[in-house]
């Protein structure tokens, strides 16, 4: 058989490229106390949740719309821009329901906040990267364009 250390070519194959964190990073609200991230989700129709960071700008906890009313924050996870993305991906998928699909939040390596990584992105991202034809008789083949199958 072939030996798959090798291409076609003789080559050494190269290994392929591993999607990480940072690209699929946007930015988030910040606030530091739950007044201030009150405010801020108020005054950003479309928004969903805050995170909030201390005095050095790292990130502590979250909040959504539904637990401020009521005092509460939920734990992040933090991972680095370059922490792969099936890595950061299997991380989050172990935490317990209730917070299994917040976001992520991606920190510098002094701890201070980068963005966040919505979980819906990170599996779009994932999905994208598996090479596959798309299927006529699935229900989303229309909602893709002919370009986008990888």
């Amino acid at each position: 058989g072939l030996d798959r250390g090798i291409d076609l070519a003789g080559r050494p194959a190269r290994r392929p490229r591993r999607a990480v964190v940072g690209e699929v990073l946007e930015r988030c609200l910040t606030a530091r106390d739950l007044g201030e991230a009150a405010t801020a989700l108020a005054a950003s129709p479309g928004v969903d949740f805050v995170v909030l960071l201390n005095d050095h700008d790292g990130p502590v906890a979250a909040a959504d719309s539904d637990g401020l009313l009521a005092g509460l924050t939920h734990e992040i996870l933090r991972c680095s821009a370059d922490t792969p993305l099936v890595d950061a991906a299997r991380r989050a998928i172990c935490r317990p329901p209730a917070s299994r699909f917040h976001p992520l939040v991606c920190t510098d390596r002094a701890g201070r906040l980068l963005g966040v990584a919505r979980f819906e992105r990170v599996v779009e991202h994932l999905a994208r990267a598996v090479p596959q034809a798309p299927d006529p008789s699935s229900p989303v083949h229309g909602d893709f364009g002919a370009g986008d199958w990888p």
